[in-house]
């Protein structure tokens, strides 16, 4: 009886390593694919258009919640023109590119950085931060004319993109500007 109970033991010590060992590569496997998934890089090659806009605000300034903010209104509604940027290593995603051409244009921006989303969040750009011009009003950017649907850090910028980011005074309406022609 004993060596029968003792085998029992030695099967159930078996079975928990080797659910041990299935669940330990499971979560390795599930590891890799989020970090593939994650921060990529691009080739490094080609180049990138971008442009920052406030068209809305200039249209209708008295949206302001601030008229200090006046100050910082181009009349035209254009705070970067298009402008090409090589895409190279260190400068890949759409938050990189816009962070190095706000800072390569003496344009002021402020972010955060969220470590569960593992990403940043513009806040503010040329002093237009959310919430700027009431409720709904903030910062949202498209790609090759398309609203992104992840956050500027994972959109990984191809050879020919063009990257605008709109100031929205209400981003629940139906006419999101999503170029520079809005």
């Amino acid at each position: 009886m004993d060596e029968d109970f003792s085998r029992k033991v030695k099967q159930k010590k078996i079975r928990k390593w080797a659910i041990a060992a299935v669940l330990t590569v499971i979560c390795i496997i599930i590891g890799v694919s989020v970090i593939k998934s994650g921060k990529a890089k691009s080739d490094g090659t080609g180049t990138a258009t971008i442009e920052i806009r406030c068209d809305q605000l200039s249209k209708d300034p008295g949206k302001l919640n601030d008229p200090a903010l006046l100050d910082y209104l181009p009349e035209d509604g254009t705070i970067l023109a298009a402008a090409e940027y090589t895409i190279r290593p260190g400068v890949t995603s759409v938050f990189e590119l816009t962070d190095a051409a706000c800072r390569d244009k003496n344009i002021q921006i402020e972010y955060s950085y969220s470590p569960g989303y593992d990403s940043h969040y513009i806040k503010g750009i040329n002093y237009f931060y959310e919430f700027s011009a009431g409720t709904y009003s903030g910062w949202i950017f498209t790609v090759n004319g398309s609203i992104a649907n992840y956050g500027a850090d994972k959109i990984l910028l191809q050879d020919g993109d063009a990257i605008v980011w709109n100031y929205t005074v209400d981003f629940l309406a139906e006419d999101i500007p999503v170029t520079g022609e809005d």
